[in-house]
């Protein structure tokens, strides 16, 4: 998985320079093993937002992180759907709900 390939890319050239990770426990894992081998050859990104996470992105092992307010984002989506509800006629196509 993510690990080894961490692992080859550390030890072997021109295999990758940027690893994202799309969740908070790959990011996390990535950066616990980034940490442990003391690399810095080898950029690491991702989603995240736990303590753990942030301790890594404090200690620059993480260079970037995306942090997702859940709190903001149910708020939104639950503003949504009053809306919908209080103007029944409204069409009944997908509808996108835009977090920023």
């Amino acid at each position: 998985g993510a690990l080894a390939f961490l692992r080859k890319a550390i030890s072997e050239k021109n295999v990758a320079d940027i690893i994202i990770a799309f969740d908070d426990d790959s990011l996390l894992n990535l950066a616990r093993e980034s940490d442990t081998l003391h690399t810095n050859r080898i950029s690491l990104y991702g989603i995240g937002g736990s303590e753990s996470s942030i301790y890594y992105l404090d200690k620059k092992v993480i260079q970037g992180m995306i942090v997702v307010d859940d709190f903001k984002m149910g708020y939104e989506s639950l503003r949504s759907v009053a809306e919908r509800i209080r103007n029944k006629y409204m069409s009944n196509y997908t509808y996108i709900i835009i977090f920023h």
